[in-house]
C-alpha cells in the first residue's frame, strides 16, 4: 500500500529531518535508511502502509536516528553527504511531502562538525573499549536550541482542528501577528493549494467592497512565490497551526485561509492583498 498520509520536513545545510504521520498505525515502523534511499513498513489496523523513495542527494547513512514519539508519528533525522539546500528531500517532489517552516535553519550553523562521518572518543576501560559519537547526536542538540528559539516567538493557541477555539485565539491577534500566520501558513503549501487559495481570496474580494484591487494581482509563477516573513521575525506566532495546517487537505486549508482573512479588518485585509500586487 503507498504512504498516503501527510508529513513535513526541514533542513539545514548539513542535515535533513522529517516527520511522518500514520493514522492508525500499530506498533513501530521498520526503517531501513542507506546512502540514496529511505524505505519505512508499518502496520496499521486495517493494512500496512508503506513509503519507498530516492533521497535527492546522497546521505550519510550512519547518522539515521528515527524515534516514535508518539502513536503514528515517526521523527526521523539525518546528515547530508555534502553541505547543501536542498528543493525538496526525494528525487521528485511529493504532495504528501510539505516544509515545516517553523523548524526551518537556513544558516550555517546546524551544529555538525566538519570532520568525517562520525567522531570517535577512546576511554580506557578494561576492554579498551571505543565509543562512537554519531552526528545524529549533534541533530538533537541543534533541534533543542531550534526549539528554544522557537518557543521564545511562539504564540499559545488552541488547535486549528477546532474552529471555536481558534477563531477566538486569531479574534485577540494583533495585526503583525496576523500578518506572519498567514505568510507562514501560504509559504507551507504546495503549489496547488497556493492556487486554490489564491483564487478563493480573489472571489471574497469580488463580494466585498475591495472588488477594483483584484485586477492589481499579479498572475502567473509571481502570484504564487513564498512570502519573506522577516519583517515579523520578533512577532509572537501560533507555531501549533503551522503543523496542524501542513496535515490538512487542500480544499481544509483553503477554507481555513478564507476564514482567517474574512475576520481581518478591512486595513489587513489590504495588507494581505499588497503582498500580492
Amino acid at each position: 500500500h503507498d504512504w498516503s498520509m501527510r508529513a513535513s520536513w526541514w533542513q539545514t545545510r548539513k542535515s535533513l529531518s522529517m516527520t511522518f504521520n500514520c493514522p492508525g498505525a500499530v506498533g513501530k515502523p521498520e526503517v531501513e535508511v542507506s546512502a540514496g534511499r529511505l524505505r519505512i513498513d508499518w502496520q496499521t489496523a486495517n493494512a500496512d502502509a508503506s513509503f519507498d523513495q530516492q533521497f535527492l542527494g546522497m546521505i550519510d547513512e550512519t547518522s539515521a536516528d528515527w524515534c516514535v514519539p508518539s502513536s503514528g508519528k515517526l521523527t526521523l533525522n539525518l546528515r547530508k553527504a555534502q553541505a547543501g539546500h536542498w528543493k525538496w528531500p526525494f528525487s521528485c517532489k511529493l504532495p504528501l511531502l510539505t516544509p515545516d517552516w517553523s523548524r526551518w535553519v537556513d544558516d550555517d550553523d546546524d551544529g555538525y562538525d566538519s570532520g568525517g562521518a562520525e567522531n570517535r572518543e577512546e576511554h580506557s576501560t578494561a576492554g579498551q573499549r571505543q565509543q562512537e559519537v554519531k552526528p545524529a547526536q549533534a541533530i538533537k542538540a541543534k533541534t533543542k536550541a531550534d526549539e528554544a528559539a522557537a518557543a521564545a516567538v511562539t504564540l499559545e493557541a488552541p488547535s486549528l482542528l477546532d474552529s471555536q477555539s481558534w477563531l477566538k485565539t486569531w479574534q485577540s491577534m494583533t495585526t503583525p501577528q496576523r500578518m506572519v500566520t498567514l505568510a507562514l501558513l501560504w509559504n507551507s503549501q504546495d503549489q496547488v493549494a497556493r492556487l486554490a487559495s489564491a483564487q478563493r481570496l480573489m472571489r471574497e474580494m469580488r463580494s466585498s467592497s475591495m472588488a477594483e484591487t483584484e485586477s492589481q494581482i499579479k498572475g502567473g509563477n509571481a502570484l504564487l512565490r513564498s512570502l519573506d516573513t522577516s519583517v515579523y521575525n520578533n512577532e509572537l506566532r501560533p507555531t501549533r497551526w503551522i503543523s496542524d495546517f501542513s496535515q490538512m487537505s487542500c480544499d481544509e486549508q483553503v477554507e481555513i485561509m478564507a476564514m482567517m482573512f474574512e475576520k481581518c479588518s478591512v486595513d489587513e485585509q489590504q495588507l494581505v492583498v499588497a503582498s500580492f500586487v
